[in-house]
């Protein structure tokens, strides 16, 4: 199919484009983007809208389809709902080139949409620095952005953002900034603090998780369950156990994905017994949570077995 004329096409409103149509852009090259965007200008901001939102799901059904070239050069749209699903489309991307922009997209200048979306997503390299995907220098830099926004801050939405994008650095800074959050008044701050304790893979924090296993609080209840799901190494889920008689279903829901994540034959007793309760959807769950380990654990031994012939 000819790029140049699909591009010219779904630049116009009055032509319609099959969905099918829009995988020959992906990996476009430099000629063909600049096209693209010369002819982006003139779209309107319902279709563009539109065709973001196809690029991104095509790519999340297809890995082999990358359009982050594109998503990369709108990051300086003027349309903040364009930066934004951008931002989304390059959730999975590892190119260092992109910090300096996502982090001027943090700055107050912009939508607090934009600036949310902008820290998660610099939160996502603060990940790629503990899998030594991007160098240190690179992961201080974006640490420090994250900790001058939660400093200096005043919205509670984008403090917890930037907490919770900082938390698996490792310093003592940060672990100051995580307490600071969960001794303030503030449950915003507070539930961002329990889910950061959870990030930081810092069993330190394990005595505040199981604190608010207790809570009356049914957010930090949740956050707590999960982080403890993260943290917790020795297979121990009476903690987690006990709440899947909570009164929140939600509750209950998260203590059965917790127990299926720390493991364990304990922890399949529980899923089984819990697979056969009166409550359809905890039974459901149990079950399709049983499936997932079996098929881990099969796969394991698969892969173990390639190894040794």
């Amino acid at each position: 199919m000819d790029v140049i004329n699909l591009i010219n096409n779904i630049s116009n409103d009055n032509i319609p484009y099959k969905h099918s149509d829009l995988i020959h852009i992906s990996n476009i090259d430099s000629n063909q983007l600049k096209i693209f965007l010369k002819a982006w200008k003139d779209i309107p901001k319902t279709r563009k809208l539109d065709l973001l939102r196809k690029f991104i799901f095509l790519s999340e059904e297809n890995i082999e389809l990358d359009f982050s070239q594109i998503f990369i050069n709108l990051l300086n749209d003027k349309n903040s709902e364009v930066i934004k699903l951008s931002l989304e489309g390059l959730w999975e991307y590892e190119g260092r080139e992109i910090i300096d922009p996502i982090i001027n997209l943090t700055h107050k200048n912009h939508t607090n949409e934009v600036r949310i979306s902008a820290i998660a997503l610099l939160g996502t390299f603060i990940v790629h620095a503990l899998d030594k995907k991007i160098i240190q220098r690179d992961a201080n830099k974006i640490a420090n952005q994250l900790k001058s926004i939660f400093k200096n801050e005043k919205d509670l939405n984008i403090q917890a953002q930037a907490l919770e994008a900082m938390s698996p650095y490792k310093d003592n800074e940060t672990n100051l900034l995580i307490n600071q959050a969960y001794k303030s008044d503030y449950n915003t701050l507070k539930k961002s603090a329990i889910f950061s304790m959870g990030q930081s893979n810092d069993e330190t924090w394990l005595s505040n998780i199981l604190s608010e296993l207790k809570s009356n609080n049914l957010s930090f209840r949740f956050e707590a369950i999960n982080a403890y799901a993260k943290l917790c190494n020795s297979n121990n889920i009476s903690p987690i156990s006990n709440l899947l008689t909570d009164d929140e279903q939600e509750i209950r829901l998260a203590s059965l994905n917790a127990i299926g994540i720390i493991g364990g034959e304990n922890a399949k007793k529980l899923l089984r017994k819990a697979s056969k309760s009166t409550d359809s959807i905890l039974s459901k769950t149990a079950t399709e949570i049983l499936k997932n380990i079996s098929f881990e654990e099969n796969s394991s031994i698969f892969s173990q077995a390639e190894i040794n012939l």
